[in-house]
């Protein structure tokens, strides 16, 4: 499986509808009783949270929460509360923090405990990622390390395990250069923060070596070491 964007007016572009892709590919899949699936998320730049949280409750084998907390400062923090978003103060930051998930703002997507769907996929999982998986595809490959669903293949993604930025911008202009910068507005928090745990990268658990002649030939070295590893386990099927 495929996924190559989580943005949904990209998806709608190309007429295609997000949740009934991922819908109608795992009833397939249940209905030829495949018991192992590597989804692709290289070059994926990310898009909506919510579509990278729904593609994971069809894999999930215990409820979950995609976020924790969301971190602001002060002038988002006041921003937000004309919308009735409820924050506490985080201690020692400066900062404020928000689990509330009454809220239909869309930022605030994700704080309450998510359900696996019913009849779910529940074989092996490989998932496969680079130095492009990017923002929402990010979350999605920390949520299958951080919950253990899965193996992951690849490069280095960029991106925190943890949790990271974005749900909003500020965007201004460089003096000098006259750039268009932006700044997220937010601190995502993936983890529960009460269990401390020092932050890292999205690691894959393999890295298969290539060489530039396997580039130039276009030999997907992660999708065979996926396949690799399916053959060689007992009990699983290509």
């Amino acid at each position: 499986m495929t996924i190559k964007w989580f943005q949904n007016d990209v998806l709608q572009g190309a007429n295609e509808q997000f949740k009934l892709f991922v819908d109608s590919a795992f009833n397939i899949i249940e209905a030829q009783k495949i018991n192992q699936l590597i989804v692709d998320i290289r070059n994926n730049g990310g898009g909506e949270s919510e579509n990278a949280s729904y593609l994971y409750t069809w894999l999930a084998q215990q409820p979950f929460r995609f976020l924790h907390a969301m971190e602001a400062n002060e002038k988002t923090y006041k921003d937000d509360l004309k919308r009735s978003i409820q924050y506490q103060p985080a201690t020692g930051t400066d900062k404020y923090q928000t689990a509330d998930s009454t809220t239909q703002y869309q930022q605030l997507f994700g704080f309450n405990v998510q359900q696996p769907v019913q009849h779910n996929y529940t074989g092996r999982l490989y998932v496969l990622i680079d130095g492009l998986t990017t923002s929402a595809a990010t979350q999605f490959a920390a949520l299958v390390k951080q919950n253990k669903r899965g193996v992951l293949i690849g490069e280095p993604a960029p991106g925190s395990l943890y949790g990271g930025s974005g749900r909003g911008y500020s965007y201004f202009y460089l003096p000098h250069s006259g750039l268009l910068t932006m700044i997220s507005q937010y601190r995502l928090y993936m983890n529960d923060r009460a269990k401390k745990a020092k932050d890292i990268g999205i690691i894959p658990d393999h890295k298969p070596q290539r060489s530039i002649q396997d580039t130039l030939n276009g030999k997907d070295k992660d999708l065979e070491y996926a396949e690799k590893l399916i053959s060689t386990t007992p009990g699983l099927r290509l």
